[in-house]
């Protein structure tokens, strides 16, 4: 269900717009400038590759475009989602009829290496192309009109993108495999060679189309890889990232399918198998892991049922992680306990075709477990409807499932809530938005409405058109309502919720009244832009949830404004991250998050409470409120007294699932059943302050502090060990590193270990990003002379008198001083502990700069901040204490 908002997101990129008798006009302009572009004379380009055909907005390509003007090394950030976008991009530009790059299936690469764990495919092509400004491609009509003979020599420029195409691996033993339908150099007479650097040690290694690598990590975290394409007298590397999620490489016992067969070990597992026809009822239906308790015999079965996964992207390592994390897992295994991980291997379908399936897996499970013992089923999110319904079907049919406990996790029994403001704009972009024209977005939507229009999402989302649910979303309800809860040998019907059980919503980021805007962004893609708002609105009247102005290509604006009268935002239950949604979107597109965290579960809906939900009160009603009007019907319910947690996040709710673990199973928190010991806990990722950095040599020093450091007050909880390597190395400890400008440059791989500082264990977290110190003379980054100068034309001062800000709860900050050229300093009195975050979001349409995120005592705090690398243009800067946000624009010159 999350993908519904990050999709929806993902799409305004591509000009969406609003209205439909004005969808035609935006049509027309898009199919005008296409028709220019096809009229100009093909034999004038040299490359074949004309690239305004496939990049409306020069953007994605500025990294290739400075390479070609500075004659230094370059680099580039290449991701998954970039790569897909200039790979395609490549295709729709090359103008002859047999495109060089074969026809990308991206979809099918996804589905077949999501299955493999520890394997990252990769991709790297190289190609070179022409780029006309408006001038140029006047000119070359107006030649070919008059039959002038055009003999204009058109600037050509490089392109080279190389990415991991996989964005998580859950093994210690990464192995990695060139793509050789997406291994193309186009230009092997200028590229000498390519190669890759690990971060390993080892440096730089030859890679071709063929090439395998396998690479051995001694800690999880965020990792980096680099490919350099080697040119004559310099070299462009494109780094990429990518997350080893855990290091642990432990094969299930066995694997078990809802047709009665058994595969021991994941390694002998037959995939193919498992992916047969989605249409079929065998074995690809359902199937789970199995990790075996303590004593080795398969007798106390505990079954976890995955959630909502329309496009299949979730499998056992993803569910196992929760559990693990928690150490949940290790305590059910250290007392005797058998994990079995299910995977629904359609988990967009039918529920109640998915609970039919269940049916077989649980008589499946009765067959081959030993003794006597009781199953225990919890079903996360979607997977406790599933759950329920699977059990009260074989009760119906008079079959006993042997199941002890039935415990719900954060289930939607009375349905999920998406914001209606992001629902509104992805219906307009399905209705209106033009994405037959150069083929912009088509996957995005595709993607979109497989998650929007699924048979799960229709049944699950209270509001499903922005406006009313779906018809199935009735019918699943009936049926619900008709089925009740399981009741067979004395059950016992368990809630885990990860909503405030008093119903409170004081959590930062949550939206805390009604009327809040969520958040609001614009972009600029060369020939048009776009700005965009979201707002929550007041249960019961018909406020304005989505408002979006799209303007360019001579034809004015247009503009699309939706209200509504539902609202399921502003409540407790278990909530999503704006984070994950709006860190994905491109760097055209700039977004001002106003508040982080929404409602995604209400804890009525995880309650299955039987109360009425019409006004805003009965909405947000407590726990002990429905209970004591009868209207929850569980035997027990789980959950933080005052606090809203993520949705279906064990690590968040922890203590109540000890609690039910303990008082429902009689587990021992300890482990006096078996020998076996839980495994150490593994901390947190770090984080410090640079998704990627550089400076010039000679020239600013810069310093990297972690940012999510202990939450204790007195207490320092984690030891942090900074591994610097590149052409000076170093290892030091604490919470600060300080890249020296005196190094010499090149690039540096920074990897900041994160472990406990006494007890918990000795496993440890890593995060991994790249530095770069460029040369001095460096003409694009150094301006050619001392390290210490801006770039030319980029002086930089502040504009304007910058006021104090005062927030509501009594915290205050000024900036200075003003103006200013190269930093930018800011402090801040806080009232009380708080979570504080500082950006910095251009108007121009490049990404947000996040300048600060982490916690922060009461009292005053100073930062400065080195601005003097960023490009002219508007700016705001936004001070996020506890989810309260104050901005004010500043002007860099």
């Amino acid at each position: 269900m999350k993908k519904l908002l990050l999709f929806s997101l993902v799409i305004l990129q591509s000009f969406l717009n609003a209205q439909q008798n004005k969808g035609d006009h935006l049509n027309d302009a898009l199919e005008a400038y296409e028709a220019k572009l096809d009229s100009i004379d093909k034999k004038t380009f040299d490359t074949k590759y004309l690239l305004n055909k496939g990049f409306l907005s020069q953007d994605l390509l500025s990294d290739y475009f400075d390479f070609k003007g500075s004659g230094e090394d370059g680099f580039t950030i290449s991701q998954l989602k970039s790569f897909k976008k200039i790979y395609r991009g490549l295709r729709q530009s090359d103008l002859k009829n047999s495109k060089r790059l074969p026809r990308p299936r991206f979809k099918e690469i996804k589905q077949q290496y999501l299955q493999l764990d520890n394997t990252i495919p990769l991709g790297i092509v190289q190609a070179k192309g022409e780029y006309l400004d408006s001038l140029e491609i006047e000119e070359n009509l107006r030649k070919l009109r008059n039959g002038i003979i055009n003999d204009d020599d058109y600037t050509k420029y490089n392109i080279f993108i190389a990415a991991a195409l996989k964005k998580k691996v859950f093994s210690g033993n990464v192995h990695f495999e060139v793509l050789p339908q997406l291994f193309n150099i186009q230009n092997p007479n200028r590229v000498e060679s390519v190669s890759i650097d690990f971060y390993d040690g080892n440096g730089y290694r030859a890679i071709d189309a063929n090439s395998t690598f396998d690479i051995a990590y001694d800690s999880p975290g965020e990792k980096i890889i680099a490919v350099k394409f080697q040119l004559k007298n310099r070299a462009f590397i494109a780094y990429s990232m990518f997350e080893v999620v855990t290091i642990d490489d432990e094969e299930p016992d066995f694997i078990i399918s809802s047709d009665g067969q058994t595969v021991n070990g994941k390694a002998e597992i037959n995939r193919e198998k498992l992916n047969s026809s989605r249409s079929s009822t065998s074995i690809s239906q359902v199937y789970g892991e199995v990790y075996g308790g303590c004593d080795q015999v398969f007798d106390r079965p505990v079954i976890v049922i995955e959630g909502f996964d329309a496009l299949n992207e979730r499998f056992q390592s993803t569910l196992r992680r929760n559990y693990t994390d928690s150490q949940i897992e290790q305590i059910f295994r250290a007392n005797g306990y058998d994990m079995v991980y299910v995977n629904l291997r359609d988990g967009g379908r039918d529920i109640l075709e998915n609970a039919g399936f269940m049916e077989d897996f649980i008589q499946t499970i009765n067959n081959l477990k030993v003794g006597n013992e009781d199953i225990v089923l919890i079903g996360e999110s979607m997977g406790g409807l599933v759950g329920r319904i699977a059990i009260r079907n074989l009760e119906l049919r008079n079959i006993t499932h042997n199941i002890s406990h039935y415990i719900s996790f954060d289930t939607p029994h009375k349905g999920a809530n998406a914001p209606i403001g992001f629902q509104k704009m992805l219906i307009d972009a399905e209705e209106n938005w033009p994405r037959q024209v150069f083929g912009l977005g088509t996957e995005q939507i595709e993607e979109a409405m497989e998650y929007f229009r699924s048979e799960a999402a229709r049944q699950l989302l209270i509001i499903n058109d922005g406006t009313t649910p779906h018809p199935d979303f009735n019918v699943l309800q009936s049926e619900l309502n008709r089925l009740g809860f399981p009741s067979q040998g004395g059950i016992q019907n368990i809630a885990l919720t990860n909503g405030a059980l008093d119903a409170s919503v004081g959590e930062p980021g949550l939206i805390p009244n009604d009327g809040n805007k969520i958040l609001d962004g614009s972009g600029w893609f060369g020939i048009a832009g776009i700005d965009f708002q979201v707002w929550s609105n007041q249960i019961g009247t018909n406020d304005v949830v989505s408002d979006l102005v799209f303007t360019g290509l001579g034809i004015g604006s247009m503009k699309s404004r939706h209200n509504s009268n539902r609202n399921y935002d502003i409540i407790p239950g278990g909530f999503e991250d704006m984070d994950v949604y709006t860190d994905q979107l491109p760097s055209e597109i700039s977004v001002d998050v106003d508040h982080n965290r929404f409602c995604f579960i209400p804890l009525f809906s995880s309650l299955a409470s039987e109360g009425p939900v019409n006004t805003q009160g009965q909405l947000s009603r407590s726990e002990v409120n429905m209970d004591n009007n009868n209207w929850i019907p569980f035997d027990e319910v789980y959950g933080n007294p005052t606090v809203n947690t993520r949705h279906i996040d064990a690590v968040g709710i922890s203590l109540p699932f000890y609690n039910m673990m303990q008082v429902e199973l009689g587990v021992t928190l300890t482990t006096n059943t078996c020998t076996e010991t839980p495994t150490p806990q593994t901390p947190p990722m770090p984080n410090f302050n640079t998704n990627y950095y550089w400076t010039c040599q000679y020239g600013t020093d810069r310093t990297l502090t972690v940012t999510n450091g202990s939450e204790a007050d007195d207490t320092n909880l984690y030891r942090h060990t900074w591994r610097v390597t590149g052409p000076r190395s170093l290892t030091l400890t604490g919470d600060m590193l300080i890249m020296n400008s005196n190094w010499p440059p090149g690039v540096y791989s920074i990897k900041l270990e994160r472990s406990f500082a006494t007890g918990f264990g000795t496993r440890k977290s890593v995060r991994t990003k790249g530095f770069t110190i460029f040369s001095q003379n460096n003409s694009q980054y150094c301006g050619g002379g001392s390290g210490t100068n801006p770039r030319p034309g980029e002086g930089i001062k502040l504009v304007a008198d910058i006021d104090s800000f005062y927030s509501e709860e009594g915290n205050s900050s000024v900036i200075w001083p003003n103006p200013t050229r190269n930093t930018l300093s800011l402090n801040y009195q806080l009232t009380k502990n708080s979570t504080v975050g500082i950006d910095l979001h251009s108007l121009n349409g490049s990404k947000a700069l996040k300048l600060f995120l982490g916690s922060q005592k009461e009292g005053r705090h100073t930062h400065a901040f080195d601005i003097s690398t960023l490009p002219s243009g508007i700016y705001i800067l936004t001070l996020n204490i506890n989810g309260i946000i104050e901005t004010k624009k500043i002007i860099i010159e």
